[in-house]
């Protein structure tokens, strides 16, 4: 399922401050986990791309963890992954991060079914 990044931030750091904030934009897809959770993971054109740039070193496999790492922006609980999937073509959803003393609100569309 496809879904477009409205206002949406990738964040990451270590336990004193925030090494990486960056606005993301475009689509996003949905991937889901075992236990019911799941990420919302920018497309994979992204990591097909990042293959064709290193020659001579192994490819990245798809779902490995240099993947989450490279597409990941957030990830999802059960909850939250259900309300996702039960949403309707065209209507938003804001997910809501804290951390580092912030809040962040994650805003995205439903695109397709």
């Amino acid at each position: 399922m496809k879904y477009k990044a409205i206002d949406v931030s990738r964040v990451s750091g270590n336990a004193k401050k925030i090494l990486m904030e960056e606005k993301v934009t475009g689509y996003l897809e949905f991937v889901p986990r075992p236990d019911g959770g799941g990420y919302l993971m920018l497309p994979v054109d992204v990591l097909i791309a990042k293959n064709d740039s290193i020659r001579g070193i192994s490819e990245i496999i798809p779902l490995s963890k240099m993947d989450h790492v490279l597409r990941t922006i957030l990830t999802l609980g059960k909850v939250e992954a259900r309300k996702l999937l039960s949403m309707h073509s065209g209507n938003e959803m804001t997910i809501v991060r804290k951390g580092w003393g912030r809040e962040w609100e994650h805003t995205i569309r439903k695109e397709t079914e």
